[in-house]
């Protein structure tokens, strides 16, 4: 019969617990920094990669945009990401065909006309191509998002 006191249990859960976090940091800062160098994947690639989270689409560094952007310039971006992100989920979860979400998200666009051609045009770009692969299942070229910019 094997005895054990309450400070050996406690010292062996503590060492194990520090390893075990260890462990965790390493594994998530290595996908991390590996992440930004590794190559992309073709489309046509076997393995489906990792869904971007919406917020890092969206707020992507531009070198070439070092504007100072204050709370009322931004307003109308916030409102025009809120919008297209209710509207794909949704368009989502209903199964809408791409061309119908294409077309409502090109309706949307229209209601901010601020918008393109200034500095968030980018980011709400890319936020799109993200939310409309995510909910959608379907992924856009470049040419389809810079195509839902002109009013049709």
């Amino acid at each position: 019969m094997l005895v054990i006191s309450w400070n050996q249990y406690l010292g062996t859960a503590a060492v194990l617990l520090v390893l075990y976090y260890a462990f965790v940091l390493l594994v998530f800062n290595r996908r991390k920094a590996g992440s930004s160098s590794r190559p992309n994947r073709s489309v046509g690639s076997a393995k489906k990669p990792a869904a971007t989270p919406a917020d890092r689409a969206l707020f992507q560094e531009d070198d070439k945009q070092e504007a100072q952007l204050d709370a009322a310039s931004a307003a109308p971006m916030h409102s025009l990401v809120d919008e297209l992100q209710a509207y794909v989920a949704q368009a989502g979860k209903q199964q809408i065909p791409i061309e119908e979400v294409k077309s409502g998200v090109r309706s949307i666009l229209q209601k901010y006309p601020a918008i393109p051609g200034s500095i968030f045009q980018p980011g709400i770009s890319n936020l799109l191509e993200v939310i409309i692969e995510n909910n959608c299942g379907v992924r856009l070229s470049g040419t389809e998002i810079r195509e839902l910019w002109v009013a049709g």
